[in-house]
């Protein structure tokens, strides 16, 4: 039997079932707390109040707004016979078959279970494995509700051939595309009608319908006065630009510096209005908090921290420097001509130039100018992190090296004083 302890995971309370809080209800200190980091996330990622507080109305009732909730079916039998979230590894999940259910709801919003999409299997651990989490993290289901909309935001698109139907615009008079569902001016309780028919496209139990209205306007209240805090993660920043690079969306349109401005609309962020060598010098510190070399960012966090900005520079005198805009030419700086985004995936993204790599599971045929920090000579030369994109770095780091890191910081700052 699961053992019901919830733990703290990447900030989010998760919990195998949902016995940790109400599916309606007043809910429980943990559901608020990823409640409101579930919100702020759909607010970012665009949704108006009642639409995101419509989806939270729903979240409650599926699965007690717990990204580790399986299907109650499933949960007195968990996969491998696990007892803990150690013992359930996307491995595990990705290969598990409830012999009374193969499609077993999991998580946030209980997706089905299985998906075809390589690697297939349990489709929220298939998705999660492809950015390097696990799948209970709550962060990265979210993550795959915007995923599913950019792929398809009328219901009815696709990418690249591919025909997507995750939302059902059809199932409510008149038809709503996702799109419109974002910025929807109805009630809270139209937001959670609308979604559970378009996207969760529930059994339709009166009571349990009327649960998530009233969960929608619960929430909507418990919001209404709260300001939407745009403090993007880091990973988010990563997993969004890996997105667009992992489904080749629109991907050719764009350079470099136009395709950082895609992904950080997407993510609620400022568009960036300079240029790489404006951007670099960032006078005023309007996008950037740190600038160095790729080694000053290796001595200062050990590593090269998922979602960064990654730069090419020519330096002065070098092939390559003789571009440099006139008004940056002989401060001394140099030409920096390319930005990209890391993904802590072992590669940068970026667009405009640049040349075909190999990733780790085969060229997928898509000139995407792929590189990585670890060719000789390198390609990415400087690392900047960005404002309103939030490093947690206990994340980050092994132990001993925050500790190093720390150390450093407050030696740093003695000798300041002294």
């Amino acid at each position: 039997m699961a053992v019901d302890s919830p733990i703290l995971y990447n900030n989010y309370w998760t919990y195998l079932r949902d016995s940790m809080g109400n599916a309606y209800g007043t809910p429980s200190d943990k559901q608020k707390h990823n409640a409101e980091i579930i919100y702020n996330l759909l607010r970012v990622f665009g949704y108006n109040q009642a639409a995101a507080c419509g989806i939270l109305g729903n979240m409650q009732l599926e699965s007690g707004i717990s990204s580790g909730a399986l299907e109650s079916g499933t949960a007195a039998a968990l996969p491998g016979g696990g007892e803990h979230f150690s013992d359930l590894t996307n491995a595990v999940m990705l290969s598990y078959c409830d012999p009374n259910d193969s499609g077993y709801g999991t998580g946030l919003i209980q997706w089905d279970g299985y998906t075809s999409t390589p690697p297939a299997g349990n489709q929220v651990a298939s998705f999660a494995s492809r950015y390097n989490s696990l799948w209970y993290d709550a962060e990265i289901q979210v993550f795959k509700l915007e995923a599913e909309y950019i792929y398809d935001p009328s219901g009815w698109g696709g990418v690249n051939g591919v025909t997507y139907q995750y939302w059902t615009p059809n199932r409510v008079s008149p038809p709503v595309d996702w799109s419109v569902f974002k910025t929807y001016p109805g009630t809270p309780e139209d937001c959670a009608d609308i979604f559970r028919e378009c996207r969760e496209r529930s059994s339709g139990d009166p009571s349990g319908n009327q649960h998530r209205r009233d969960n929608a306007r619960a929430w909507y209240t418990y919001f209404t006065g709260t300001p939407v805090t745009v403090q993007v993660t880091a990973r988010m920043n990563a997993c969004m630009a890996y997105l667009f690079r992992d489904s080749q969306y629109t991907y050719a349109q764009y350079d470099c510096i136009h395709f950082v401005n895609l992904v950080r609309a997407r993510l609620g962020l400022p568009q960036m209005t300079n240029g790489t060598n404006s951007l670099w010098r960032d006078v005023g510190g309007n996008f950037l908090w740190w600038r160095g070399t790729l080694q000053d960012c290796y001595d200062t966090f050990g590593l090269v921290p998922m979602g960064a900005y990654l730069f090419k520079c020519y330096p002065e005198g070098t092939p390559g420097c003789e571009t440099i805009p006139p008004q940056y030419y002989g401060d001394g700086i140099g030409n920096f001509d390319h930005i990209g985004i890391y993904t802590g995936l072992g590669l940068g993204v970026m667009q405009s130039g640049g040349y075909d790599v190999t990733p780790p599971d085969g060229f997928n045929g898509v000139h995407d100018t792929r590189t990585r920090l670890d060719e000789s000579p390198p390609w990415w030369t400087h690392v900047a992190l960005g404002n309103n994109i939030y490093i947690p770095m206990s994340f980050q780091l092994p132990p001993w090296m925050l500790y190093s890191f720390l150390r450093k910081k407050v030696m740093k700052n003695v000798k300041r004083i002294l």
